[in-house]
């Protein structure tokens, strides 16, 4: 398939985009933010626009980095970017999808500081860790906890 075919198929298939969704697929622009309400295809554009930079623009796979505001919602779209490029017939490409990062931006941070800075022996803290942690800090900083 040409890319000209290509970029048609991924902005008609399963169903044609609109004018304003079919322009953010095709900028050329390296950051692309979408703001629209709920329901408004946010997802599946940018869904296609990362199909198009993976098969159209021939992007590394770890150059791309998509931020969702949850992770439920980047599991939707990892599931539907693997599914468009394997239908598109694209094997190779959909076994290296996993060097992409498509998550939250708290994710993002938080793998940045593992990578980089040997962050990876911390977690998340719990309600319960959280105060056992600022009760026992908290004695050394001089801090009184008070309940509201």
């Amino acid at each position: 398939m040409t890319h000209p075919e290509l970029l048609y198929t991924i902005l008609q298939t399963p169903r044609p985009l609109s004018e304003s969704q079919q322009s953010a697929i095709m900028t050329q622009s390296s950051h692309v933010r979408l703001i629209a309400g709920a329901g408004a295809g946010k997802t599946e554009t940018l869904t296609r626009k990362i199909v198009s930079l993976l098969l159209v623009d021939r992007v590394e796979p770890a150059s791309i980095v998509a931020f969702t505001f949850t992770e439920k919602a980047a599991a939707n779209m990892k599931s539907r970017i693997y599914t468009r490029v394997r239908e598109l017939g694209e094997d190779a490409i959909c076994a290296r999808l996993g060097e992409l990062y498509v998550g939250t931006i708290h994710g993002f941070c938080f793998h940045l500081l593992e990578d980089h800075f040997g962050y990876g022996s911390w977690g998340i803290l719990d309600e319960n860790q959280e105060m056992a942690y600022l009760m026992r800090v908290g004695w050394e900083l001089n801090l009184t906890v008070s309940s509201i």
